[in-house]
């Protein structure tokens, strides 16, 4: 149980810091984030932990909709991050803006609502 609070909460954590680490990314049209690293879920601590406890936690509520929230946001990350990095700014800060900051308010949202279930 201490395992998996403590790993929901590095998530929040880590996941926090995308918005600034994205926002730097548009402003400037440079990362030290790969593109195709941060467009899949099973790169970052969390997705790596989370796609290793697969089995203990198939068929959990939380379990899912925690994964399908984080595969989720990986890509829409992805998005626009590419988009900060090819140099469309504006097309970048829109869907910063929108979908991104949903996929991100949803995915803490549940991250959250899990911890608290704890």
């Amino acid at each position: 149980m201490y395992a998996l609070l403590e790993e929901i909460e590095n998530a929040i954590a880590a996941h926090e810091l995308w918005k600034e680490r994205l926002m730097a990314a548009i402003e400037t049209g440079h990362s030290v984030w790969a593109v195709d690293k941060v467009s899949v879920d099973d790169q970052c601590a969390f997705g790596k932990w989370i796609h290793m406890i697969e089995a203990d936690y198939k068929g959990d509520h939380f379990y899912t909709t925690v994964r399908e929230l984080h595969a989720h946001f990986h890509k829409i990350a992805g998005i626009v991050l590419n988009l900060a990095l090819s140099g469309f700014k504006k097309q970048a800060t829109e869907i910063y803006q929108g979908e991104y900051q949903l996929a991100s308010q949803h995915l803490l949202f549940e991250l959250h609502a899990w911890k608290k279930s704890l």
